[in-house]
């Protein structure tokens, strides 16, 4: 089910629930208040109109708001990163995750150990951001 919804929120929160949620899709979002897109700040606050698809018989206002304090409650935040045997560092991890930031250590370690199992000849690690 898609709903439309109006919501302020810091630029980076909105973006990094665009990107990260597991619970809702933003299809689309659009900041009403900021006219020149030269002039966006990620933290600044906005009022976005917000296009999300979620379950049937949830309230998609609801859902949004406990995303948004999940976001902005985050104190660390990370990422897993691989290296082949043969090389020297290493780089980001986007074929498995998309590069993606992880929402806690256990999360993290857990994805990891799971990439790590299905692969053997690569080495991963979790890193903050």
């Amino acid at each position: 089910m898609e709903t439309v919804i109006k919501k302020q929120v810091k630029g980076k929160t909105m973006e990094a629930i665009f990107k990260n949620s597991e619970v809702i899709s933003v299809r689309h979002y659009n900041a009403l208040n900021l006219l020149d897109a030269d002039d966006y700040d990620e933290n600044e606050t906005y009022i976005y109109e917000i296009v999300i698809r979620h379950p049937e018989d949830t309230d998609a206002g609801k859902l949004f708001t406990k995303e948004v304090k999940k976001f902005e409650g985050i104190k660390k935040q990370y990422k897993i990163q691989v290296k082949q045997s043969f090389e020297t560092s290493f780089s980001d991890e986007k074929f498995m995750t998309g590069g993606a930031m992880i929402i806690g250590f256990k999360e993290a370690v857990k994805l990891k150990n799971s990439l790590q199992k299905m692969c053997s000849s690569l080495k991963y690690k979790v890193t903050p951001i």
